[in-house]
């Protein structure tokens, strides 16, 4: 099994680190959504890399989250935050123009994921926010039986 990880963590931000948030472990996230996965990960003993470099093949990406191996999870876990796959009633003109193209992005992100065997993948989407305590365990104890 390799792990494919060929960037640093933050490694292309943007470049106006004021506008991030900061999370419990000191990663700096991009949205309010962002943070709250981010400390819950912290919180319940995850060690988790924010934002690095994967290579599949000859694709570069960057997943929003891995997690190495641990717990008993045997290979490392990609989870992505789909924040725009399901817009509010009252979502801004930006998003509701951005969403085409983001979903185009969800669908070669995951083509990828589902493609390599030496990686786990987690998506969450907006309603997974409210009950994101149920939704993240439940999923990492399924990945530990597996």
């Amino acid at each position: 099994m390799g792990i494919h990880i060929v960037g640093l963590p933050n490694k292309g931000m943007a470049k106006s680190r004021q506008s991030l948030l900061k999370t419990a472990c000191g990663h700096r996230v991009k949205s309010k959504a962002e943070k709250r996965i981010d400390d819950w990960l912290y919180r319940n003993g995850w060690i988790s890399i924010y934002e690095p470099e994967i290579k599949f093949n000859k694709t570069k990406t960057q997943p929003d989250w891995v997690l190495l191996p641990q717990k008993g999870i045997t290979k490392p876990v990609i989870i992505e935050y789909w924040g725009l796959s399901v817009l509010r009633p009252n979502a801004s003109y930006w998003a509701q123009e951005a969403q085409p193209k983001y979903q185009e992005k969800r669908r070669f992100k995951e083509s990828l994921y589902s493609e390599d065997e030496n990686y786990y993948y987690i998506g969450l989407e907006l309603p997974d926010l409210t009950q994101l305590d149920e939704v993240l365990s439940e999923a990492l104890t399924l990945l530990k039986e597996c």
